[in-house]
């Protein structure tokens, strides 16, 4: 095997070495990654971790630091960079429930940041999802909003609001204590090895994959040798095999 890889020529080697250094690279950051487990927030996995009796949840979201604190009366703080959301808090209202939503199980709760009541309804755990519905039985929007072309956030009844505030959805699963979870997929993480080891295997043995190919379509093809089209496509097909691992290995961790 040594002498298969003194033979190779310079691009070759050099694939050849990216395509072990991914494996390895990889091979490394695939168990950190899924090893660790937050609260998926906005597509940022905020670490739990323990603050004065309470919980606090810290990570980055869109490059700004983001640290939601839950204290021991389930009263919630959310820091955006320097801005402060809160505390919200939240107390159960048997009235809050909607008297025509439809739906059994409901528990009535009204949300408040502040003195300011920013939710009153039902509120009911479905899976891993909380469903919210205002005291009028309209489904909460769970925190959807639309960007007008002069910038302006509004929410689902054309109210300005702060894009960054999370969600009263958001603020009531970290009172109830959310479901943690993971980045990363080991799917991806084996596929992404797997086109490696293609890349390599086609640039150890390339001659002879060339000619077992042809060996179907003529005679005598071991006397076969390849053109400078066939050469090109060669370097084109490494190219895009080792691309196509890294792609697929970065997406993996997401």
């Amino acid at each position: 095997m040594k002498y298969r890889i003194r033979a190779l020529g310079k691009y070759q080697k050099a694939v050849l070495a990216a395509a072990v250094l991914l494996v390895l690279v990889f091979s490394a950051l695939y168990p950190v990654t899924m090893g660790r487990e937050g609260y998926l927030y906005r597509g940022a996995l905020l670490t739990p971790g323990q603050e004065e009796g309470g919980t606090v949840y810290t990570g980055t979201v869109n490059w700004e630091e983001a640290r939601f604190t839950v204290a021991p009366d389930k009263a919630v703080t959310f820091q955006y960079g320097e801005t402060v959301y809160g505390p919200y808090t939240a107390t159960e209202d048997p009235s809050a429930v909607p008297k025509d939503a439809g739906i059994s199980g409901l528990t009535g709760v009204e949300l408040r940041k502040g003195e300011e009541v920013i939710f009153r309804g039902g509120v009911i755990q479905q899976g891993d999802t909380l469903w919210l519905y205002h005291e009028n039985g309209d489904l909460e929007n769970g925190g959807i909003t639309i960007t007008t072309s002069a910038g302006v956030t509004l929410d689902e009844n054309g109210n300005v609001v702060d894009p960054n505030e999370p969600s009263p959805s958001t603020i009531l699963e970290l009172m109830g204590g959310p479901a943690l979870t993971h980045k990363g997929d080991w799917l991806p993480y084996l596929l992404g090895v797997f086109l490696c080891a293609v890349t390599a295997v086609t640039i150890l043995f390339a001659d002879e994959l060339f000619r077992f190919q042809l060996s179907f379509r003529i005679l005598q093809a071991e006397d076969a040798e390849p053109t400078d089209l066939e050469l090109f496509g060669r370097y084109v097909a490494w190219t895009v095999l080792l691309i196509a691992a890294l792609v697929i290995f970065a997406l993996g961790l997401q």
